[in-house]
């Protein structure tokens, strides 16, 4: 296929080089009379519209990216949904052809975020990384004394690990060692739930946010 990986990823010193490059890109410059940006763009709405965990855009994508910028940005946007880190069920759901940020703590999540709705006084939706997908997840939210906490009761582990920003198997490393805090009793077979306020304003919680913000 036309879009595997060729060569190797950009060497340290080229990180600012690329990170203004997309920059302009994103912007809508890139002294090419907007025609990378464009490809950019389309790029973005082709995700938002099909963009389903394990969705395989590849073949639609490098038949947008035919501007060489473009197409080498996403290029290295599939070596890195290929070869960074997670766990072997949750990467099979990493969307293939999508353009991603290419280094820092965002390194792999893709640039198309969802759309989120307007924040009220009392709610915001917030969005949250789910590392090993490499998937955007926004969860509602509303503002209480103590601070912010999800409008859910319960949290599932795929959101209570994405709001502390942890993966998989250090989020069930923890849960083994009893450190998480929150954990409803389940029964043999039934999926792992969070209390949301005691996992939210646990100071183990706490400390992580503080962390990442």
């Amino acid at each position: 296929m036309s879009g595997t990986f060729r060569g190797d990823g950009p060497k340290p010193n080229e990180e600012v080089a690329w990170i203004e490059i997309i920059r302009k890109l994103v912007g809508g410059g890139g002294g090419d009379g907007g025609r990378a940006s464009r490809q950019v763009r389309q790029l973005i709405e082709l995700v938002l519209l099909k963009g389903r965990p394990g969705a395989d855009l590849r073949e639609e994508a490098y038949a947008i990216a035919d501007e060489p910028v473009v197409r080498l940005w996403l290029d290295q946007s599939e070596h890195r949904a290929e070869h960074l880190p997670g766990a072997p069920r949750l990467r099979k759901l990493r969307i293939r052809g999508e353009l991603r940020i290419l280094y820092g703590t965002w390194e792999g999540m893709g640039i198309a975020r969802p759309r989120l709705p307007e924040p009220t006084r009392e709610r915001e939706t917030k969005l949250f990384a789910r590392h090993d997908e490499l998937l955007w997840l926004p969860v509602e939210c509303i503002w209480m004394r103590r601070g912010w906490r999800p409008v859910e009761d319960r949290l599932d582990s795929d959101t209570a690990r994405a709001l502390i920003f942890m993966r998989a198997r250090a989020f069930e490393r923890s849960i083994a060692l009893a450190l998480v805090p929150g954990k409803l009793p389940t029964r043999r077979g039934e999926r792992l739930l969070f209390d949301t306020e005691e996992f939210m304003f646990d100071p183990w919680t706490q400390r992580r946010l503080r962390e990442f913000r």
